[in-house]
């Protein structure tokens, strides 16, 4: 599989997050370029708010000739400050959507604190249903926002 830049991979990688969510019954809507995040999605049928999703996409595993060496993710953004590469901060994303261009596929990942590379084995693209996976962290979501409103008031 051949892309011409990083930029033509991320934009392969969107779409196929956006194709794939919106046959899921999720609304997404494109977020402009210097956002730390690529879309934001939610359920017409849910109650208001939305998941601030950022795909991250690679061409193939880390090691081709090895089988298992998995898909290595880079989950950083650029800092406004220095211009150089950053953890992405609490509260800037939700969902990190990991995407295997050559396999078509995606994982979904939670937001974890100052984690800038992510290792995803290559079965891991088969054994989950990211259906099920976008559901459950909209539940998840709710929850933490309803237990944040208890704890406020």
């Amino acid at each position: 599989m051949e892309f011409s830049d990083n930029r033509s991979v991320g934009a392969a990688g969107e779409s196929l997050v956006r194709y794939r969510l919106l046959r899921w019954g999720w609304n997404v809507m494109l977020v402009e370029e210097g956002h730390p995040v690529d879309l934001f999605v939610y359920r017409p049928d849910r109650q208001a708010g939305f998941l601030r999703v950022q795909v991250k996409s690679v061409c193939g595993p880390r090691k081709p000739d090895h089988p298992g060496s998995g898909y290595a993710f880079h989950v950083t953004c650029r800092s406004v400050r220095s211009g150089r590469k950053a953890a992405y901060r609490q509260g800037e994303v939700d969902i990190f959507a990991l995407v295997a261009l050559d396999l078509e596929r995606f994982v979904l990942r939670s937001y974890v604190p100052q984690v800038r590379k992510v290792t995803v084995p290559t079965h891991a693209f088969y054994g989950e249903d990211a259906a099920a996976q976008m559901d459950e962290m909209w539940r998840q979501k709710k929850t933490d926002e309803k237990d944040n409103d208890e704890k406020d008031g």
